[in-house]
């Protein structure tokens, strides 16, 4: 395998060393740039899924104006509640359209979101909207709060909320899904950046060094035992005769100048002896020096034409060197690119953390409100108590007194039977009688209707306590579906957070391969000075020739001229 890559020609050696680093850094850019698209997909792809799971948390929100705006009418009856109930529907409507446009590629979530949808209509129609309308007749008011806690309303709104967290789960399956491409495709980038550089760099030095010892070493030599044949040492050993390259056929040539010079001093010995045979010694001599001159010439000028070719080659690698630095200055570019637009989605990403918080901060005041005002009502039910149990004493003081009214209408009786015996005797005492007998009637017919009174009294004081029962219930009601908003805000601002987090990394991931394409781009710099130096390899060559070809000269004259 050696002696066949030795045999080959310069030419042909020169485009295997290239080749290869012209195929490595084709094959390390091909691979960047397969790899940074599917990064930029992958980063569009992310984006869009964080903006669908933000369009599903605002018809979550909506749907929870409408809720709020309702239990706040059921309330109060005050109209003005059902401005968040109305804004809830208008923006329920808009992340509707928005989401389904969002999710028109993927069947399966525009069937939850359809479904969705045909939840919250029917929970407006066959829910929000008869209690509305029930709260408006003071006559049907009470019925229909007491329809509103048996808990139909809240039971229809579970299971929105429930539709929606599937949606929910869905998207983040996909995000976590692209989000491991994205690492694979961070991992093959750095790995093929890496391999790339590193192979670019061994076969430069590796060609290097095979070139200079294929090629200027040999010449080297050769030129070496050229000086000592021109010098007259012609027992000198010429290597490379093997050889089938442009080096082997300089060999083969100089070793016929060798064996030329030893017949040449044979034939000058035996001139002595044989003169008549000068002419044509002189004749053989004149052909022989005039084919090695062809032979050298052609030699020197297929070593000319390497060298040149070895140059304009150098050359080529040189702009490749500068191609591949200016194509990873590009990736570079990009790669920062895509680094800004990570971090714009992080930046979204606090955005949409700080304004949850802000939700949370919101429920936790309405909570609050709301525990203020069952404890109001609940220091209003002890009063109202209070004033029953005193009117139930009073009633119990007015019965007493109808009892010594009546005891005292009995005793006049008596007194006026008496008084009727007695005669005229008894006439003034007769009278008094018929006074305390008038004054027992008169306190009989007050203590009736004091006691009219209080029964009127006690009956609207315990309507008095029922409604505000009512309105503890519906009070505590108010703060479980608070307690469930806080909780379910915190679950969205913790994965708000993880959404923030995963940008971060993505943000890092972008900034990794930009340190990896900065590698390339100083091996691109190594690779151009390896060129350099196989340049000046060349140069050198093409003044060894120089020198061989004016040895060659120097020794052809002396012939000559011997």
């Amino acid at each position: 395998m050696l002696t066949k890559l030795r045999d080959l020609s310069i030419a042909r050696k020169l485009l295997i060393a290239f080749g290869a680093l012209v195929l490595t850094s084709a094959a390390v850019g091909t691979i960047n740039r397969v790899q940074l698209a599917f990064i930029e997909n992958g980063n569009a792809e992310t984006v869009h899924t964080y903006e669908v799971m933000r369009t599903v948390r605002q018809l979550t929100t909506a749907k929870v104006d409408q809720e709020t705006g309702l239990r706040g009418y059921m309330l109060t009856a005050d109209a003005s509640f059902l401005e968040p109930y109305s804004n809830g529907i208008r923006n329920f409507d808009a992340s509707f359209a928005r989401v389904s446009e969002l999710t028109k590629d993927n069947p399966e979530q525009q069937a939850r979101l359809r479904e969705i949808k045909e939840a919250s209509d029917a929970w407006n129609r066959e829910v929000a909207e008869p209690m509305i309308a029930g709260m408006k007749d003071l006559a049907t008011r009470e019925a229909t709060r007491a329809a509103a806690a048996a808990g139909t309303g809240k039971n229809r709104m579970d299971a929105i909320r429930a539709k929606v967290e599937e949606v929910q789960n869905v998207e983040r399956t996909l995000l976590e899904s692209r989000r491991d491409g994205l690492a694979n495709a961070f991992s093959t980038a750095n790995i093929a950046t890496i391999a790339g550089a590193v192979g670019s760099l061994i076969i430069a030095i590796v060609a290097g060094l095979s070139l200079a010892g294929a090629i200027a070493r040999p010449i080297r030599a050769m030129t070496d035992q050229m000086g000592l044949l021109a010098g007259g040492d012609k027992t000198i050993h010429i290597d490379g005769l093997d050889r089938q390259d442009e080096v082997g056929g300089m060999a083969r040539a100089l070793e016929v100048f060798r064996q030329n010079a030893i017949r040449a001093d044979e034939l000058a010995a035996e001139q002595a002896r044989e003169q008549e045979a000068k002419l044509r010694r002189t004749e053989v001599v004149e052909g022989l020096i005039a084919r090695f001159d062809a032979e050298v010439t052609a030699v020197l000028g297929s070593v000319a034409g390497a060298t040149s070719q070895l140059d304009a080659t150098a050359q080529g690698m040189t702009a490749i060197a500068e191609e591949t630095r200016a194509q990873a200055t590009a990736t570079a570019s990009a790669a920062d690119q895509t680094a800004a637009n990570v971090q714009t989605v992080a930046s979204a990403a606090e955005e949409m953390a700080s304004s949850i918080q802000e939700i949370s901060r919101q429920v936790v005041h309405s909570t609050q409100v709301a525990d203020n005002a069952a404890s109001q009502a609940a220091r209003t039910n002890d009063t109202v108590q209070t004033l029953a149990d005193a009117a139930q004493r009073i009633g119990t003081v007015v019965q007493l007194i109808s009892e010594i009214a009546s005891q005292t209408n009995l005793l006049a009786l008596n007194a006026t039977i008496e008084a009727a015996r007695a005669g005229e005797a008894g006439k003034g005492f007769a009278v008094v009688a018929s006074e305390v007998k008038s004054l027992a009637n008169q306190t009989a017919k007050a203590t009736e209707e004091i006691a009219q009174q209080i029964q009127s009294m006690q009956a609207v004081t315990g309507d008095a306590v029922g409604a505000i029962g009512s309105i503890t219930g519906t009070i505590a009601q108010i703060n479980e579906a608070m307690a469930t908003i806080s909780a379910a805000v915190e679950q969205q601002n913790a994965t708000t957070l993880e959404i923030s987090r995963n940008v971060q990394q993505a943000a890092l991931g972008t900034r990794e391969v930009s340190a990896n394409i900065a590698s390339v781009t100083q091996a691109a710099g190594e690779t151009g000075a390896s060129a350099t130096q196989v340049l000046g390899a060349a140069r050198e060559l093409g003044e060894q020739a120089d020198v061989m070809k004016s040895q060659v000269e120097s020794f052809l004259s002396g012939i000559r001229a011997a």
